[in-house]
């Protein structure tokens, strides 16, 4: 129990702050009410965890009275960019995922607005040797591992008299990401995502291929601790965020201006290169029938989904 003085101070238990959660794994709203003991002008509640803010309560708070957000004259809310569930990539490290893949919009890296958002930029060749499709340079979701830059770098792809603008990724501790702090983020490296996929408790039956409707197609993995039998009530994206899930997308891999396999298969970048191989480097490929870590060719763009 809590309560929360006009003051601004506590009594009861708490007195550092009040801890709220369902305690299953599952997330959804919070909610707490506010009964002051004495009456006051102003009232101010700031709150910390999934998301960060607060509230102002004016004009008069009244002792013994209900108070809920729909009463406060001010409400700031602060959305985190990670998800809130834990997943185990070693036997000591935990990490959360970003809320979305990451693209590049000209001029930075960004997050993308849902898990399963991604753009296509399929240009290729018509069977008479034109090249055909839409590139849009505002929004590359695929991206090439980079040999030798230590921090993401733009470059040009020339072919077939088109100039198209490409963008290399790579791994690195001052990696980048617009609106969030340098260092933040980073990629899992091929040992911590065959530890996820394979090796943390209940690995296998915490992921699967879903379908989600609407062309939705990709892998969703489950935070540790949740019930497996969750995963049979995952069927739209909606479900995604009741019960904390990552979603990789089937976003597919682009082979110079060609995107193949979008809906059937996903291919995301490690941060780990091969050993003594300057064309290689480690990632994970999704399909409807298995997830597995292996080497692809630098050049080829392949998706890319951020960790803290």
């Amino acid at each position: 129990t809590l309560s929360v003085n006009p003051d601004g101070t506590f009594s009861g238990d708490g007195t550092d702050g009040i801890a709220i959660g369902n305690g299953d794994g599952t997330t959804g709203e919070r909610f707490v009410t506010l009964i002051p003991t004495g009456t006051t002008d102003v009232l101010s509640v700031a709150f910390t965890g999934d998301a960060t803010g607060g509230m102002t309560f004016a004009n008069g708070i009244q002792a013994n009275k209900f108070y809920g957000m729909k009463d406060a004259v001010k409400v700031t809310v602060t959305e985190p960019s990670y998800l809130p569930g834990e997943f185990s990539v070693s036997g000591t490290t935990k990490v959360k995922f970003s809320k979305g893949n990451l693209y590049w919009d000209g001029s930075a890296f960004k997050f993308e607005t849902n898990q399963w958002d991604y753009c296509v930029n399929d240009i290729h060749e018509d069977d008479w040797g034109n090249l055909v499709g839409t590139w849009n340079p505002s929004h590359v979701s695929h991206f090439f591992w980079s040999k030798t830059a230590s921090v993401a770098y733009a470059a040009s792809y020339s072919g077939s008299g088109s100039t198209t603008s490409d963008v290399f990724f790579t791994n690195s501790s001052s990696f980048q990401v617009a609106g969030e702090t340098a260092g933040t983020w980073r990629t899992l490296s091929n040992d911590e995502m065959g530890y996820l996929l394979n090796t943390r408790t209940d690995a296998s039956s915490l992921r699967a291929w879903k379908d989600l409707g609407n062309n939705v197609k990709g892998l969703v993995i489950l935070p540790d601790g949740t019930d497996a039998s969750v995963m049979s009530s995952i069927t739209s994206t909606a479900d995604l965020e009741t019960y904390g899930a990552v979603f990789l997308p089937a976003a597919g891999y682009r082979s110079g201006t060609d995107v193949n396999y979008v809906g059937s298969n996903g291919d995301y970048w490690s941060g780990t290169p091969r050993a003594g191989n300057v064309d290689k480097a480690h990632y994970l490929h999704l399909t409807s029938g298995d997830a597995f870590t292996g080497l692809g060719n630098r050049w080829i763009g392949y998706a890319v989904r951020l960790v803290r």
